[in-house]
């Protein structure tokens, strides 16, 4: 599939001539080709910074990638820059890594296997797998070539085109599937055959084995030929007890490989750092790594039955003994049947039949973890979870349901990770009555990641995290009921790309960035939520949002209490903006805000700044106490101000300049300390003076 994206020089075809993607990238060098994609070294147009741009063979395929990649967020593979057209074609774009493929390493040092550096690099690939499995991740296509190995020894994995998601396949697997032969489990080549950990295992041996011996494990059948790998390994001198890990690793059977990459790290810290001083060198060049190839997968059929005669003498001791072996291969495939029945049974059941699931990391539940049960359970399903921590998830095409298993206990806490705390992508969510809890661990990921589908959030409480809260994209529609989110190191709530979102009696309190953001032509409709303390905005509307709010408390904040640019809508009725740092609410870039019976009081500047060809509509509405003018309007174009009380400001009660096209009706401006009105248009209308005591002030 791709070559690596590596800074170190590979072998590559010769760079083509450059040609000019369709955005902001340059394609400049090819690295690899394959029917599945083309990888090319990339330039950014904006800064010149070197990218690796990926063009999948599909949309679908280039779509799975993405989701995979902006998952990971750089953690153990490469940082996805951008996912867009290059070249006329759907790419990845992706940094650069810094580091050589193990494909290189080896062949620049045939002895690296004799070195202590050997099980370093095996320990940081394990790692990097015991990271992909905790968040429901299988590669599915490891190899040398894949395996970017850093100045520190430290592993990073490239090409997620053949990983899973949770026992899910990548688009296009069924009957075939991209395998590299040598380094695909056997259990990779029978269709119907589900993504498992223990494949990873599997290909981790097959590297090791190629690392040390320089040839490609030797096949056997369905499997490798253990005794004559053993042999191979005898003769790499490799310490023994890692010559017995890398033949577990590649044991036919799924069941005696070790159970996890966490355990292939426990193992590789009891042996010896390196081999016997009396090795000897490895002479030959190791073998080239087979291409990932698109293969037919097998069906498991019957054996065919031996149609030869069985025995000998005459006729009728013949039709005996054919009697009795008749009887002996019926009562054999009875036997068969029933141990089929039993070995396949209980998953059969518990991915097609089983619809609530107990999670208890004590072993006392069907499952002892959230990642196991989705990777064995249906699509549609509960998970009740025992008290106590639990580690996150992702759910993908399925309808599940996540709730305390005990309601008069503790709540169960999931803990945010790497990868957050849930990633929901194209899935239907409802989470009810749980604890998510940052560990500083998180590395600014958002504790709940929607891409699609539909996510509920219910009674639930989220707290002390370092990156955001709840993220909802790509075209997802979400509901946030009676829940609590407080001290959030980023945005509590971001809402974007068209995705939709009701947000009822919540509270936000202390959000390190804005409590809430709308961007994208995203959607919000709150009903009353208490939000207070944001270091950054209230709720902040742009890039062609939408809004609508009624009975929200949006107080405290360092900035506005609401801002809306770019074009954003929002109608607001029953709301209190108050005491905010900056304005109470700050429109521009050509936004729009119809508010009624609302209040905007003790903000540190105007109640209300309208700038940038704002459109502002706002009725029977308190605007008050606030520390410079009550409104002030910088070329406004269009609205309307009436039956407003705009009272006790520190600057004027309204101040209008002379670009601004918003007509004033019938407002009281009393005891604003610099007058009720400045009015700095050259023809205000007829009926903007409002009032009977003056013609400019327009006081009752």
């Amino acid at each position: 599939m791709d070559r690596s994206p590596v800074t170190s020089p590979l072998k590559r075809p010769a760079p083509e001539p450059q040609h000019t993607g369709s955005g902001a990238y340059r394609l400049a060098q090819r690295l690899s080709q394959s029917p599945s994609a083309r990888v090319y070294l990339a330039q950014a147009v904006a800064n010149g910074e070197t990218v690796v741009v990926k063009q999948p063979a599909s949309s679908a395929a280039t779509e799975h990638e993405a989701i995979l990649l902006r998952h990971l967020n750089g953690k153990r593979a490469p940082l996805l820059l951008a996912s867009d057209d290059v070249a006329g074609q759907p790419a990845l774009v992706m940094e650069r890594l810094a580091g050589r493929p193990l494909l290189d390493l080896v062949r620049d040092d045939p002895q690296l296997a004799r070195s202590a550096r050997f099980r370093r690099i095996l320990d940081g690939l394990a790692a990097t797998l015991a990271a992909l499995h905790a968040q429901g991740i299988v590669h599915g296509d490891l190899k040398p070539d894949h395996v970017i190995v850093d100045h520190d020894d430290d592993v990073r994995l490239i090409d997620f085109s053949a990983a899973a998601f949770n026992a899910r396949q990548p688009p296009g697997t069924g009957d075939t599937a991209w395998l590299t032969p040598g380094f695909a489990a056997p259990e990779q080549f029978a269709a119907d055959s589900l993504p498992d950990q223990r494949s990873d295992i599997f290909a981790f041996g097959a590297v090791a084995f190629w690392a040390a011996t320089g040839r490609v494990p030797p096949q056997a059948g369905d499997g490798i030929d253990v005794r004559a790998g053993g042999a191979q390994l005898r003769d790499a001198h490799l310490p023994e007890d890692l010559s017995a890990l890398i033949l577990a690793c590649l044991q036919p059977e799924p069941a005696h490989r070790p159970r996890g990459a966490a355990m292939l790290r426990d193992l590789l810290a009891g042996g010896a750092s390196a081999p016997p001083e009396t090795a000897s060198a490895r002479a030959s060049a190791p073998d080239e790594v087979p291409p990932t190839l698109r293969v037919r997968r097998r069906r498991i059929a019957t054996p065919p039955q031996d149609s030869a005669a069985v025995g000998g003498g005459g006729p009728g001791r013949r039709r005996n003994v054919g009697r009795l072996m008749l009887w002996l291969f019926l009562l054999a495939l009875v036997a068969g049947v029933v141990t089929i029945g039993v070995w396949q049974g209980k998953p059969l059941y518990e991915k097609h039949f089983k619809t609530t699931w107990l999670i208890d990391s004590s072993g006392k539940g069907d499952a002892m973890s959230l990642v196991e049960a989705v990777a064995r359970a249906g699509d549609e399903v509960t998970f009740l979870l025992a008290p106590g921590e639990h580690v996150g998830v992702v759910v993908q095409d399925g309808r599940y349901r996540i709730q305390p298993s005990e309601s008069d206990a503790a709540p169960p806490v999931i803990l945010a990770g790497p990868a957050g705390c849930l990633s929901v992508i194209n899935a239907r969510l409802t989470v009810a009555g749980l604890v998510f809890r940052g560990t500083g661990g998180e590395g600014g990921r958002a504790c709940i990641e929607q891409s699609g589908g539909e996510l509920n959030i219910l009674g639930s409480l989220m707290e002390n995290l370092s990156g955001p809260g709840i993220v909802i994209g790509g075209g997802a529609n979400a509901r946030v009921a009676e829940s609590t989110l407080v001290s959030i190191g980023e945005d509590a709530i971001r809402i974007e790309r068209g995705s939709v979102l009701e947000l009822h009696g919540t509270t936000i309190e202390q959000a390190g960035g804005n409590a809430v953001t709308v961007k994208s032509g995203a959607a919000l409709t709150t009903r009353g939520n208490r939000i207070t303390d944001a270091k950054g905005t209230g709720m902040l509307f742009t890039q062609g949002a939408q809004a609508r709010l009624e009975g929200d408390l949006i107080q405290g904040s360092a900035a506005s209490a609401l801002e809306a640019a770019s074009g954003a809508q929002v109608e607001a009725r029953d709301v209190t903006l108050a005491a905010s740092s900056g304005a109470g609410i700050f429109l521009h870039g050509g936004s729009r805000l119809r508010m009624a019976e609302s209040r905007v009081i003790d903000n540190g500047l105007s109640g209300l700044f309208a700038d940038g060809a704002a459109q502002v509509d706002m009725h029977d509405s308190v605007v008050t106490n606030n520390g410079e003018h009550g409104i002030l309007c910088l070329s406004a174009q269009a609205g309307r101000l009436d039956r407003n009380s705009i009272a006790r400001n520190g600057g004027y009660g309204l101040v209008l300049d002379p670009a601004t096209r918003v007509d004033i009706g019938d407002n009281s401006l009393d005891a604003n300390e610099a007058g009720p009105l400045m009015d700095a248009r050259e023809s205000p209308g007829e009926d903007e003076t409002g009032g009977d005591e003056t013609d400019e002030a327009g006081t009752e």
